[in-house]
């Protein structure tokens, strides 16, 4: 670009754009156009190099253009830094400052209007059937929910048989929550323990549920956040907890779901039946006619379904399938997530042979029957 025509257009911000990009072998330098309200006409891009702006009153646009520029044509490339950081540093140092201190009363505003808005969910809900929590959430809340402001009853995912498979949530709750309510204390104490946990414990079984329940809930009535742990896998799904939930739930407190390890998801993840339909019985009847029709029931639906039963009554149960329906396929799964675990498939028969050669009936058993016969 021609000095005189740069020194022109620099002197008089209404010089056309057209002009600007005119020039000779200098006007092959870029120029880049942004938004900025510049303050000096000079800005060091490289050494030996400097940017002449020009900047109109009327817009916000700016054209850099880029010329070598010899120290006797003009400003250095150091003197082109020191310039424009001497000139600008106090003007950038107030509007920083300003910002600062909105973004600062801006979180404030957000943090009181979320105490605002759980203060407000307790003294409405208090006491009714229904609970609405508050629609503002903070994206740096912890790793539980804590936008409610009532206690709150956490039901707990724990391990099948390897401790590791805790989840990362589940352990932060079972730390943060006041009491844990457990299907066996010994039991849930082997995990706690696993993961240095330090709680007060209080039993919720199957036997004593209808007991417990109302305790637990005047707990909660005093502020107390409660984990609820079944033995191994997911609460209620064969568990105790249902019962606990109602009556949580009925008194108008939340009940939040931490979900986790389950040996019905488990063992369905490597089945590769057909189908897309899986039906959960958990255990059957123990007595011989009502067990044996509930079964007879199941088969005649032609859909995949899963029972889990004791080392104890195992092979009576394959013996039960096998005279049922001898071409049915099965998936056994067997401790599983533990150090033994074994999924064999095969006809009940197939399984029975397996189990007894073996000599491997020992550990809780689930079973995952096909919906459609051999071949």
């Amino acid at each position: 670009m021609n000095m005189n025509l740069a020194s022109r257009s620099l002197e008089n911000p209404g010089y056309s754009k057209a002009a600007l990009f005119q020039g000779g072998a200098a006007g092959r330098a870029v120029p880049v156009s942004v938004r900025f309200a510049a303050a000096c006409r000079v800005f060091t891009v490289a050494p030996g190099a400097a940017v002449y702006i020009h900047e109109s009153i009327f817009s916000s646009a700016v054209d850099y253009r880029v010329n070598p520029l010899s120290p006797a044509e003009g400003m250095t490339a150091k003197g082109a830094f020191r310039c424009f950081f001497k000139s600008r540093i106090k003007a950038f140092s107030i509007p920083l400052f300003i910002v600062g201190i909105a973004a600062f009363v801006s979180g404030c505003g957000d943090y009181q209007k979320q105490k605002y808005c759980q203060k407000q969910d307790y003294y409405n809900n208090f006491g009714n059937q229904q609970y609405t929590p508050c629609s503002f959430t903070r994206q740096d809340a912890p790793i539980h929910n804590t936008i409610y402001s009532m206690a709150t009853l956490y039901m707990v995912a724990t391990p099948i048989g390897n401790l590791q498979d805790m989840t990362y949530r589940a352990v932060e709750v079972l730390k943060e929550v006041d009491v844990i309510a457990c299907e066996d204390t010994r039991q849930s104490a082997k995990v706690l323990n696993h993961y240095g946990i330090r709680k007060h414990l209080i039993s919720c079984r199957a036997r004593n549920e209808k007991q417990s329940a109302p305790g637990i809930l005047k707990l909660m009535e005093e502020g107390k956040d409660i984990a609820y742990v079944s033995d191994a896998g997911t609460p209620v799904l064969s568990d105790p907890g249902r019962l606990l939930v109602r009556t949580v739930r009925d008194a108008g407190f939340p009940v939040i779901p931490l979900p986790g390890v389950s040996a019905f998801s488990t063992l369905i993840s490597v089945c590769g039946f057909p189908g897309k339909t899986y039906h959960f019985e958990g255990f059957l009847p123990q007595k011989g006619a009502k067990r044996k029709k509930r079964l007879a029931d199941l088969l005649e639906r032609e859909e995949s379904f899963m029972v889990y039963e004791s080392p104890f009554r195992i092979l009576k149960l394959l013996q039960e399938l096998s005279e049922l329906d001898s071409e049915r396929i099965c998936l056994l799964g067997r401790e599983m997530t533990k150090k033994f675990e074994e999924y064999p498939e095969g006809t009940a028969d197939m399984l029975i042979n397996h189990l007894e050669t073996e000599n491997h009936v020992k550990g809780e058993f689930a079973i995952l029957v096909s919906g459609e016969k051999k071949g």
